[in-house]
């Protein structure tokens, strides 16, 4: 046989022997969820009703004082009277009903918490040089050293 395939094959047995080290990633994931409620009661005011009134007031042509006028309307939570006297004197009487109504309201809050812990494990692997192993380095620095001799060699003018 050649003595380049001998160097070759040498080779390719010892680049054989090569392994890379191994490494498994462990994640734990826990997860919460905090739902909390929160009660609130606010005082909401509820206007009462308007009432317009909207009139043209005649006045006596004799005496020029206005002429005597009644109105009463009434809403859903109020009511106003007009009075004009025929003494000329305006009366308005009203009465008017707010409300204030306690409106309770929820609201709830969710909270998400999430919580993760990642172990790397980075697995080694420890060769122990047996007997064999030993000759077969020596023999390979040998068979180096003399394939660098031989072409230095051959190679000299």
């Amino acid at each position: 046989m050649d003595m380049r395939v001998n160097i070759i094959i040498l080779i390719l047995g010892l680049l054989a022997g090569c392994k890379s080290a191994k490494t498994h990633t462990n994640v734990e994931i826990s997860d919460s969820t905090i739902v909390r409620e929160i009660v609130r009661t606010d005082t909401v005011r509820i206007a009462g009703d308007t009432i317009r009134f909207e009139t043209i007031i005649e006045c006596d042509s004799i005496t020029k004082s206005p002429k005597p006028i009644y109105i009463e309307r009434r809403g859903v939570r109020s009511g106003a009277i007009l009075n004009i006297a025929s003494s000329g004197a305006l009366i308005v009487e009203s009465q008017c009903d707010s409300l204030t109504e306690m409106i309770e309201s929820k609201d709830t809050e969710i909270t998400r918490l999430r919580k993760e812990k990642r172990t790397i494990t980075k697995v080694v692997t420890e060769f122990k040089t047996r007997w064999y192993d030993k000759i077969a380095r020596i023999i390979t620095v040998f068979l180096f050293g003399g394939l660098i001799a031989y072409l230095l060699v051959k190679l000299k003018p």
